[in-house]
């Protein structure tokens, strides 16, 4: 099974148009539901969301909630895949209309809330936990207020068919009391960059580990595509799945007379902090940690803080060759410092 033929489905099965504003029945968004948990059983159908992601993840947008990368023409459905990192969720929330949604990679658990006792004001009473094991898929039809969270110790990978209708109003009317999400950021924030290099380098290679043992024949090209947007880490990684990516991926290591250059015009600072340095970055809600160390790198910090090219080894301070490496990738991480060269596929 593949990703059109679950697109196909929906068209099979007599799912109303986005501007009728008809509902489908349950049965229908039951056989959506069955249809998804077939899916994951498939190496294409898993290599088609990859895929789908990957695509969405070369935009370079920043993310907040779910961005779908794909919608069904005329019906507007949108498919979307979450990413959770450990001990991680979203905040309460309401879904307004049908859903459907799978876990593709390790675990999550689901909280359901009572709506009714919600919206009159009798705060968040739990009426369900429900285990969402990889593989297994669930449904929502009638308004319901829920809370998805990963309690597992590494990263978690879910699957999202949403109706075009949810997040509007609930035809009773009634609206729980959910919390407000994340104040806006400014899009033309320098730090935002940083932001979308990061949740870049986490999902690519999420990705990656969801493609070792996969037979499906564009595994080979995905894994190339990923590793040439990587950071040092990510193609790692990558090329731990792929015996062809390892020369070029130890030809294009961060090394000590690597020359990388600060892409990203964010404002770094060096501070102390309870006898270690900090260096800190401006970001949009704040000042932000981006990595500590001990007293002793503080000249190698203030030299990323300042400059906007440099030879990895010629970092100042007394700190080893492989302090530097590691420091410059952490800040690819961010975005912050790139190899001068191009990273190119051998």
């Amino acid at each position: 099974m593949l990703l059109a033929e679950l697109c196909q489905a929906f068209e099979t099965l007599g799912f109303p148009t986005e501007a009728s504003g008809e509902r489908p029945t349950r049965d229908q968004v039951r056989a959506i539901q069955a249809a998804v948990e077939r899916g994951l059983q498939h190496d294409g159908f898993r290599a088609d969301l990859i895929a789908g992601d990957l695509a969405r993840i070369e935009q370079g947008q920043l993310v907040t909630g779910l961005m779908p990368f794909h919608v069904i023409p005329g019906l507007e459905i949108r498919i979307s895949l979450g990413y959770w990192a450990p001990g991680d969720g979203p905040p309460i929330h309401e879904h307004t209309d049908w859903t459907v949604t799978a876990v593709v990679h390790n675990a999550l658990e689901v909280e359901t809330f009572d709506r009714e006792l919600a919206c009159r004001g009798g705060g968040f009473v739990r009426k369900h936990l429900f285990p969402a094991p990889a593989g297994r898929a669930g449904h929502i039809y009638d308004p319901c207020v829920h809370r998805p969270w990963n309690p597992t110790r590494t990263w978690s990978l879910s699957l999202h068919v949403l109706s075009p209708h949810d997040g509007e109003p609930a035809p009773d009317g009634l609206r729980p009391p959910v919390p407000a999400g994340p104040p806006a950021i400014d899009p033309a924030h320098p730090f935002i960059g940083c932001a979308i290099a990061r949740s870049r380098e986490r999902a690519l290679r999420l990705l990656a580990a969801l493609l070792d043992g996969n037979r499906d024949p564009r595994v080979s090209q995905l894994l190339a595509a990923m590793f040439a947007r990587g950071s040092a880490r990510t193609r790692r990684a990558v090329a731990a799945l792929s015996p062809r990516l390892q020369p070029a991926c130890a030809h294009h290591a961060v090394r000590a007379d690597s020359r990388v250059a600060n892409r990203l015009a964010v404002s770094l600072d060096v501070h102390h902090r309870e006898g270690r340095v900090e260096l800190i970055a401006d970001a949009p809600m704040g000042p932000l940690t981006l990595l500590r160390m001990e007293a002793r790198a503080e000249p190698a910090l203030r030299a990323l803080a300042t400059e906007r090219e440099l030879v990895v080894g010629e970092l100042p301070g007394a700190i080893s060759d492989e302090d530097r490496v590691a420091l410059v990738e952490t800040l690819q991480e961010f975005g912050l410092f790139g190899n001068t060269e191009p990273i190119e596929v051998m």
